[in-house]
């Protein structure tokens, strides 16, 4: 039984030592999950949780309901242990949802109140799991808060964790600093190998083919899409950090698209592919510092499009986005760092006091 708001480490080792007791007294495994529909992130840690236990007991060969059910139980329910009907809730809850209650069924739990629902039937009993969070020194209650999820990342399950985190896009006209933005900001948030992404295009176009083209610019939609979904697979942190992403790609052919520029209208395609990879939070970055020259730039020694333009991109396609306003590098990276971690805070919220407590 848990409540897994978030789903921790320490949840998953609860349920690693109930399939290993049930292993070793021949018993039958039900995880039993109870949340309430106005918490945050229901379905995420139904999801997670759910989707643990299937990969772990495939490692015990466990194929279905003869060895482990999962059990979730949404609704809204009384958690003040004094008030009236709040035993016999739990009890016909036990009884008629997860099928337990008879003579000989335990309880597993890490917190005492395993010891209550195991007297609610007679002939059942407790068996507490690492009450002084000893084998895995996690308390989901740490994590909430603002900042709590951040802090406490690695205490959070793979599992919810790939549910949770985060994908930032630097966005913005080309010599406006977004590099040195986006590689600074991963520095500064201490992301790990993967979770800072750089612009494919610009190795595409140094090492292999400099020119505007049909074929170079479909080059760059394919790269730019792998590249994308390969460092989301990878990473493992609470944000990814993006240097551009397939929204730019959309918004120069967009640009250049046409008779005028030699290039055919935008593919269909490549929206479709920009809108399934779309991050949760674009940092456009304002046009306020000098501009400098670049060979790869098809615009030469100018920009070709201003804040404004990307701007509108991000309002066409429905992009949500902050501005980053600072002219200098130092004032940037403040400036992102923050908003990043206000918009994970906001957007990730854990704060949630359950009825009766």
């Amino acid at each position: 039984m848990l409540t897994a708001m978030p789903v921790t480490k320490g949840h998953e080792a609860l349920i690693r030592f109930a399939a290993n007791y049930a292993v070793g007294t021949g018993g039958r495994l039900v995880v039993m999950l109870n949340t309430q529909p106005e918490e945050p992130a229901v379905n995420i840690r139904k999801r997670a949780l759910n989707n643990f236990c299937k990969k772990l007991f495939r490692e015990y060969g466990w194929a279905g309901s003869d060895e482990w059910e999962f059990k979730w139980v949404n609704e809204t329910l009384e958690q003040d242990s004094s008030a009236p009907g709040f035993w016999d809730t739990w009890r016909v809850l036990l009884k008629y949802v997860a099928g337990w209650g008879h003579a000989g069924d335990v309880v597993i739990t890490s917190d005492d109140y395993g010891r209550d629902v195991a007297a609610l039937f007679e002939g059942c009993r407790w068996v507490p799991f690492d009450g002084e969070r000893s084998v895995v020194g996690t308390r989901g209650t740490s994590l909430r808060g603002p900042g709590g999820l951040r802090a406490g990342w690695s205490q959070v399950s793979d599992e919810f964790a790939r549910e949770s985190r985060m994908k930032v896009t630097v966005f913005g006209a080309e010599s406006c600093g977004k590099t040195t933005l986006a590689r600074d900001l991963g520095t500064a948030l201490r992301l790990s190998e993967g979770s800072w992404v750089p612009e494919w295009a610009r190795e595409y176009l140094g090492r292999v083919d400099g020119r505007l083209s049909v074929e170079a610019m479909a080059e760059i939609w394919a790269g730019q899409k792998a590249l994308q979904q390969t460092a989301w697979e990878v990473s493992r942190d609470w944000v990814v950090v993006q240097d551009t992403d397939l929204f730019s790609t959309v918004g120069y052919w967009d640009f250049w698209g046409g008779a005028e520029h030699g290039l055919p209208d935008r593919p269909v395609g490549l929206l479709s592919d920009a809108e399934y990879l779309k991050s949760d939070l674009y940092l456009l970055v304002s046009d306020n510092i000098p501009f400098e020259s670049d060979p790869l730039r098809y615009g030469g020694d100018k920009r070709e499009q201003d804040m404004e333009y990307w701007r509108g991109v991000c309002k066409r396609y429905g992009l949500p986005y902050r501005i980053i306003s600072s002219t200098t590098q130092e004032g940037r990276l403040q400036e992102a760092a923050q908003i990043v971690m206000d918009y994970f805070d906001m957007t990730r919220n854990l704060v949630y006091t359950r009825r009766g407590q």
